[in-house]
């Protein structure tokens, strides 16, 4: 089983990032309408930073952000989790 997995059903699998994640996160946080409740979109470095403040924050406070997956093809669809 993958440590870093939540939950996962038929459709979709959560589960924690990774810094792999970065190069399929950046198109998705480069994207001004997936980023609209943000300040701005993100540029690679911004979502590296974004990857690694979630990593901090698992270990800091035991949660963080997810990532969404189709586990049928294990591309990165979203994110999701307590704020």
């Amino acid at each position: 089983m993958d440590d870093d997995l939540v939950l996962e059903t038929e459709r979709l699998r959560l589960r924690r990032y990774r810094l792999g994640d970065v190069d399929a996160l950046a198109p998705m946080f480069a994207d001004a309408e997936h980023m609209r409740y943000y300040p701005a979109p993100f540029d690679r470095e911004q979502t590296r930073s974004w990857v690694e403040d979630q990593l901090e924050r698992y270990e800091r406070d035991g949660f963080a952000l997810w990532v969404i997956e189709d586990p049928a093809t294990g591309a990165v669809v979203g994110t999701c989790g307590p704020a």
